[in-house]
């Protein structure tokens, strides 16, 4: 499920075999063959593919391991608020997505106490692999389209408080207090630790009352259901469609949070021009909605704030990973990522105290 192969011990295999003897039969009508472990992100779940027998309805399915441990929502990122529901969130929000009629892939089997779920398998293929195809750019900018037209229908479909009050992410939203935990976490850790140096007393205030500024402006915005990690290694694209993937961090925050996550990963480039285009492709797809009621550059603007904010909260996050959970696998993309960073403060006048920071942070 859009996972490369790897390499599983014997414990691993010893730990997934019963649980695939008993659920294969019982959820698939058919018994497993063999089953490969695939490799996962930057999270403590773990993925294989199982291949089935003949006579089950599916030839291969996915089987996702995941601490029995894990907090009891099971989610890894920051969050804001108290969820009175205790249930996974991949198989919460998976069922209110379903609901909603957005793509995502099925579940055959859940297995929550020993720490196990069997999915759907819709193959490898994410949207960075078909946009990143030699000749496949043209072909990729229409499953980016795509893309966008799926996220508009979420943010439409899947906002309304009161069908999702069943869904963990109504209980969690990117406040003003969690965008400016996420700044000082860059701060923290894509700064200072990355570069061995604090700030400067003058450099710490001018960034703050920046951070300061855009938290407010980006926690006012009105705030939708969002996926929280929408880029291209978690869309999957089966036989044209748009498949969404690794959407358990889902809570409420503005719009322009997962269009910043997709049109500036941290995996491809897109020119200006192309995330012009597809920005008003997203809000011609919500005509009625605050967003498409507001003037182009405001929107822009706002847009390139949350790109900043969310490519600083990645970085931070990446040097985190590195040098307290010892995970180094993500520091590539942190050139990408402040290459971004540096084109948004050179773009706005009013973010240019942060550029010395930034690229000293870049360098160290």
């Amino acid at each position: 499920m859009g996972v490369q192969p790897a390499t599983a011990d014997a414990a691993e295999k010893d730990r997934a075999a019963p649980y695939l003897r008993d659920a294969c039969p019982r959820a698939l009508g058919g018994g497993f063959e063999r089953f490969e472990p695939l490799r996962g992100d930057a999270s403590a779940r773990k993925y294989y593919r199982v291949y089935l027998k003949n006579g089950a309805k599916a030839k291969t399915a996915i089987l996702m391991e995941f601490p029995p441990n894990l907090s009891p929502l099971g989610s890894e990122e920051a969050t804001e608020g108290v969820c009175p529901i205790k249930e996974l969130p991949f198989v919460n929000v998976s069922r209110y997505l379903t609901r909603a009629g957005v793509r995502v892939p099925a579940i055959y089997d859940v297995q929550e106490e020993k720490g196990f779920l069997l999915l759907e398998d819709l193959g490898d293929t994410h949207l960075f692999d078909a946009i990143s195809a030699p000749g496949g750019r043209e072909r990729g900018l229409a499953l980016f389209g795509k893309a966008i037209d799926e996220m508009a229908k979420m943010h439409e479909r899947a906002s309304h408080r009161e069908s999702g009050q069943d869904c963990t992410a109504f209980y969690q939203r990117m406040s003003e207090k969690l965008y400016l935990w996420e700044f000082e976490h860059f701060t923290e850790y894509g700064v200072e630790a990355k570069t061995g140096q604090k700030l400067s007393g003058a450099e710490k205030k001018a960034s703050d009352e920046i951070f300061a500024r855009i938290s407010k402006e980006l926690a006012a915005l009105p705030a939708v259901f969002t996926h929280r990690d929408f880029h291209s290694q978690n869309i999957l694209v089966k036989d044209g469609e748009i498949v969404l993937i690794d959407f358990q961090d889902a809570l409420l925050a503005p719009a322009v949070y997962d269009l910043a996550s997709l049109l500036r990963d941290r995996y491809f480039g897109l020119s200006e021009t192309e995330v012009d285009e597809l920005l008003k492709r997203y809000l011609r797809g919500r005509p009625e909605s605050a967003e498409a009621k507001m003037d182009f550059a405001k929107f822009r603007r706002l847009f390139d704030f949350q790109v900043l904010q969310r490519n600083m909260k990645a970085a931070g996050r990446f040097v985190y990973l590195d040098k307290v959970k010892g995970k180094p696998h993500l520091l590539i993309h942190l050139p990408n990522l402040f290459a971004s960073m540096k084109r948004v403060i050179a773009s706005r006048e009013e973010l240019a105290p942060l550029a010395p920071m930034v690229e000293r942070a870049a360098k160290g």
